[in-house]
């Protein structure tokens, strides 16, 4: 088994991971100023079927609530792929860390602003995060791999 070694670019690991934190309240923001001009009150989580299909404000609120939704569903995975790539391939990690960010901003932007009762087409135009999502999680399960083997 090999010895656990910090190569000191992980700094660029940690920066990135920490870009996603404040990626978080960025979606928090999105998402409670869309609750405040659709006037939904808590603890509701989302406004009903009915009122978002008459209500544009409404339709953009739970646009933006599942973007939010959707973003901390996929903020573990992103982490530990990068806390653990990062360790082997740290530079790489953190290119497609701050893609991924940039495309999860796109995501959210766009699923909130998508055409009333669409199906939340604007979602896509942050597909960048998915197509870097998936490379950050090979290195990952190589890094993995590495570790296991002693390489």
């Amino acid at each position: 088994m090999s010895a656990l070694a910090v190569p000191p670019e992980y700094s660029y690991v940690l920066a990135t991971v920490s870009g996603s934190i404040l990626l978080n309240y960025f979606h928090a923001f999105l998402t409670g100023a869309a609750r405040k001009a659709a006037k939904v009150d808590y603890p509701n989580a989302y406004a009903t079927q009915e009122d978002a299909s008459k209500d544009p404000a409404k339709f953009a609120f739970n646009c933006a609530q599942r973007a939010h939704q959707n973003f901390l569903e996929q903020l573990p995975i992103f982490m530990g792929s990068m806390l653990v790539g990062g360790l082997k391939y740290p530079i790489a990690m953190s290119a497609m860390g701050v893609a991924w960010i940039v495309g999860r901003v796109l995501y959210g932007f766009g699923y909130k602003n998508s055409p009333h009762n669409s199906t939340g087409q604007g979602r896509y135009k942050g597909a960048i995060a998915l197509i870097v999502q998936l490379p950050m999680l090979g290195l990952t399960l190589w890094t993995g791999y590495q570790f296991a083997m002693g390489l």
